[in-house]
This record gives C-alpha cells, sequence and structure tokens, in this order.
C-alpha cells in the first residue's frame, strides 16, 4: 500500500519543485507510471523507495505512508555474470528462506549469465523475484528493449506476482509496453494522477 498526501517536493538547493500538494492513494495491481522526460517519474520512484531519508525537502504539510519491504529495479541493475542462473536462483531462495514446490527451471542449464543476451539477463532477474514474497515492485525502464516472446513472459510474470499481492509500478516510455497497461499513474503540471481500469 502506497498513500502520499499533499507532496511538496524540491532536491536541495533548487528552488523548483518537482511536485506540489499532490495525492496518491494505491493499495494493489499492476501500474504504469507515465510523465513526460523530466516531468518526475524518477524522482517519484527515489521519494518512494527513500520516503524517509533526507534526499531532499518536503512540506511540512507532506505524507508519505508505505506498507511492505521494497525492491526498486532499474537499468543499473546485474546478477553476478559469471554464474548460472541457477546457482543464483538457489543462492537468492536461500538467503530469503523460499522452497519451491518444484525446482527452478532457468532459461538455460548449462550456461553462465555472461552468455545470456541483455534481455534474457533481465528475464531471468524476474523470473527469480517471482518466487519471492515482494510486497512492492518498483521498475524503472528496466523491461525496455525486449523482444515480444520476452514481453509477453515478463507481463505474465507481473500479472502472476501481482495475484499474490506483490504492489507493481513500471515506468517505460516503449508504446509497446505502455499499451499493455489498464492502470496508470499519471505525472503532469507537478501532480499526481491515479487513472484505474482505462
Amino acid at each position: 500500500m502506497i498513500k502520499i498526501k499533499n507532496l511538496t517536493f524540491n532536491y536541495k538547493n533548487e528552488k523548483n519543485r518537482i511536485f506540489e500538494d499532490t495525492n496518491m492513494d494505491i493499495n494493489g495491481g499492476i501500474w504504469l507510471l507515465k510523465g513526460e522526460n523530466g516531468s518526475g517519474k524518477s524522482t517519484l520512484f527515489e521519494i518512494l523507495m527513500n520516503s524517509h531519508a533526507d534526499i531532499g525537502d518536503f512540506s511540512e504539510n507532506t505524507s508519505i505512508n508505505i506498507e511492505g519491504e521494497k525492491i526498486f529495479l532499474d537499468n543499473s541493475i546485474s546478477l553476478p555474470l559469471n554464474l548460472k542462473e541457477l546457482d543464483i536462483a538457489k543462492y537468492i531462495f536461500h538467503i530469503n528462506n523460499v522452497t519451491l514446490d518444484k525446482e527452478y527451471a532457468p532459461i538455460y542449464n548449462d550456461r553462465k549469465l555472461i552468455s545470456y543476451s541483455s534481455g534474457e539477463r533481465k528475464l531471468a532477474t524476474l523470473r527469480i523475484l517471482s518466487n519471492l514474497k515482494i510486497d512492492i515492485l518498483l521498475i524503472d525502464e528496466y523491461i525496455t528493449n525486449l523482444d515480444e516472446n520476452n514481453v509477453i513472459e515478463v507481463m505474465e510474470i507481473l500479472r502472476n506476482m501481482s495475484s499474490k499481492g506483490a504492489l507493481i509500478i513500471v515506468s517505460s516510455n516503449e508504446i509497446d509496453i505502455i499499451n499493455r497497461f489498464e492502470n496508470k499513474i499519471i505525472i503532469k503540471n507537478k501532480k499526481i494522477e491515479v487513472r484505474e481500469g482505462e
């Protein structure tokens, strides 16, 4: 659950406000975060990930309430390329006390991640994460430049995670990805507008 009231924010030492007296209230589902370049999409992710950190100046009336563990994916995220996907998955499941009903099936059994394409690495990351209990997943331009088959699988993974209770927010500028979302969070003129089921 993410509930923001009266968000007014600017970065330290900058006078221009990025958000001004705006609100957002979402409890679950898969959402597209939409806005022009420079509208504040990445800033909103930063606020959601670090709402209690000293990242900038908030108004006294700003209230941010986020319930649950958060995971953030952007294009700086990388799994260890010298390992096989199955080994990475087993390690992540081990440290998170995850027991699967059946053994995890990697994209390739005998290849290290370094031989995967960029899209396959992103897909592998999401496939592994889909087996964890995730409350909030924030994805900033991470599912870009994927071929159609990978986009279809990514959307299926996200729907599966959402059905298990994850709240997912995805930022993308790619038309073929944007058109697959019904729920939208739109940033325009320093305001956040929530549109469900469009």
